[in-house]
């Protein structure tokens, strides 16, 4: 199955370098799972950047393909353990008819990765002049995608 993940990454993260062959370990694991994110240098520029403190964090949209429930947990797990307080996770979503990632086709069940408070702050001003909009919304599907429910 493909699975949409909105993943929240800190300011401190290891984002991997310019040239591949200048990676540390570290940066190297962290290009791969990048590597799903939909166009980094378009898409998280339309989300807002969160601020906490001196912090920000600047939301990616994830896309993991031909996933099960058990790789994607252990996939984000090892994701978030090897950049501890650097990553969170702000909502899973089921490709094909954009439920949260743990609700059943019926309805029932809870969200494996429920959407935090936090998630809010993402979202991108509206009008002119901007008009800060913290309404939950698709700001980005990948192409085909159905769109995301929130509630």
């Amino acid at each position: 199955m493909k699975v949409n993940v909105w993943m929240e990454i800190r300011d401190t993260f290891a984002y991997p370098a310019v040239d591949p062959a200048d990676d540390t370990q570290l940066q190297a694991k962290n290009r791969e799972t990048l590597a799903l994110a939909a166009d980094i240098a378009v898409v998280s520029l339309l989300f807002k950047k969160r601020k906490q403190g001196p912090r920000s964090w600047i939301l990616y949209s994830l896309l993991y393909d031909n996933v099960t429930q058990q790789s994607l947990e252990q996939a984000v797990e090892r994701f978030a353990s090897e950049n501890p307080g650097d990553t969170a996770v702000m909502g899973a979503w089921h490709w094909e008819d954009g439920r949260q990632f743990g609700i059943q086709e019926d309805g029932s069940g809870v969200p494996l990765y429920p959407i935090p408070g936090a998630l809010s702050a993402h979202m991108p001003d509206e009008g002119d002049p901007p008009v800060p909009n913290t309404t939950l919304r698709d700001v980005n599907l990948f192409m085909g995608q159905a769109h995301r429910v929130f509630a």
